[in-house]
């Protein structure tokens, strides 16, 4: 019996050895600077409900990918960002710590091939959340931090 030669989704993506490299360091990169920067790192499961995702999410319901979860019944996405379910965390199991929270994510969010995913429906995402620094002190710390994290990364030109 032969193989059949099997293949992603169309619109998702393998990534081969060199491209997880590059993604790796990338990552390793991102990491060391939120963590020198006192950010603690979170993670995210790949799918949320519905009900969480679609509270904080401006996109439109249908470019997100969902399913039934089997367990529950409940209605599930593909988290096609990370930041509602950052939200979730803090409003729900950080809520009795003191702020600030300073935390820091990385992961692989699922969107339709319309809108924001353009030309893949697989995208990487890396970020921090600042929560409970209000005003422009808050601002400023995320602001010189994306500016740091981009230095590091060796991008000679960028846009905030």
């Amino acid at each position: 019996m032969s193989a059949l030669p099997l293949a992603a989704p169309r619109g998702l993506r393998d990534l081969l050895p060199e491209a997880t490299a590059s993604i790796a360091a990338i990552q390793r990169q991102l990491s060391t600077g939120f963590e020198l920067a006192g950010y603690q790192r979170v993670t995210t499961p790949a799918f949320e409900y519905a009900d969480v995702l679609e509270r904080g999410l401006e996109v439109d319901r249908n470019q997100v990918v969902r399913f039934v979860e089997p367990d529950t019944g409940e209605v599930a996405l593909l988290r096609p960002d990370i930041t509602p379910q950052i939200a979730r965390i803090v409003a729900t199991r950080l809520s009795s710590r003191p702020v600030p929270h300073r935390l820091s994510y990385q992961g692989t969010v699922i969107r339709r091939k319309e809108g924001r995913a353009r030309r893949s429906r697989m995208a990487a995402q890396a970020g921090i959340e600042l929560i409970g620094v209000d005003g422009i002190a808050g601002d400023l710390e995320v602001m010189q931090l994306a500016c740091q994290a981009l230095h590091r990364l060796g991008l000679p030109t960028w846009n905030l």
